[in-house]
């Protein structure tokens, strides 16, 4: 049994242990930068691609960006990925740099942008002086490390400067996830960690823990937990294109904080 979340990605099983989903995956990749690398090769990155970012689209982000990235100051992307983020902020004003662990899709995101301000790096071992940050963006990368994110949260808070903000954003561990988590022993011998799910409570303590205090909290995409969650409701879809725009509505609500597929934490360095 396995679930179908990632498009594009070797198929996917998911586990519950303790208060986490754990995600594991088939793949050939033998180091994390060769999956990461592989994992973006078959995501879009030409020119193309860029466009709408390079006018300053900001996607699913643009409130909360614009809410609480502070206009001055220097902001880092740790886990840029194909950099669009980085490209969309800088056309808005903003000094973002980014850092990505594959070597190969920081040099594509260079063939299209030269001097974009995009580099190697690791989110454990940040290039980066204490204090130095004035705001710090993970979108989907702190849930990786099987073990734990606390190191990467540690390294965010060393490099914000006291004041500065945090925008980290991890899957969560809802109740519709879990309707697709198999037995430990059913898992196929060649299966690898890929990625927690983490329930609210725990990922805010995680936070706490190295020092954070907590602003906000965010969540959504309340139509994908819908759509993998409850069987029929793909189809659903399908007949009812309408469907499709729930995210829209619903996002704004509530529903969206219990059954979201993405939570998004807003946390400050105290000023001491």
């Amino acid at each position: 049994m396995s679930n179908s979340e990632y498009a594009n990605q070797p198929k996917i099983y998911t586990v519950l242990e303790g208060s986490r989903l754990v995600y594991y995956q088939i793949d050939n990749h033998d180091i994390p930068e060769e999956l990461w690398a592989a994992h973006w090769e078959s995501q879009p990155h030409d020119r193309d691609f860029y466009s709408r970012f390079e006018r300053g689209y900001l996607s699913v982000y643009s409130s909360i960006f614009r809410n609480h990235l502070p206009t001055k100051g220097k902001i880092l992307e740790a886990g840029c990925g194909r950099g669009q983020f980085v490209v969309a902020l800088n056309s808005l004003g903003y000094d973002c740099t980014g850092i990505d662990f594959a070597a190969s899709t920081v040099d594509q995101i260079k063939s299209i942008f030269k001097d974009l301000p995009v580099r190697q790096g690791n989110v454990l071992e940040l290039p980066c002086a204490d204090n130095s940050l004035s705001a710090y963006i993970s979108l989907g990368v702190v849930e990786h490390f099987e073990d734990g994110p606390e190191t990467a949260l540690s390294e965010a808070y060393r490099v914000i400067k006291p004041g500065g903000i945090g925008i980290i954003t991890v899957p969560i561990n809802n109740g519709l996830r879990q309707r697709s988590a198999i037995e430990k022993s059913q898992l196929p011998d060649d299966a690898r960690f890929y990625q927690y799910a983490f329930q609210k409570r725990e990922f805010s303590s995680l936070l706490s823990e190295v020092g954070f205090k907590f602003d906000k909290f965010y969540a959504q995409g309340l139509y994908y937990s819908l759509r993998s969650g409850i069987p029929g409701f793909a189809s659903l879809t399908k007949r009812i294109p309408l469907l499709r725009v729930i995210d829209r509505v619903t996002d704004r609500t509530p529903l969206t904080k219990y059954f979201g597929r993405t939570g998004i934490w807003i946390v400050r360095k105290p000023v001491v």
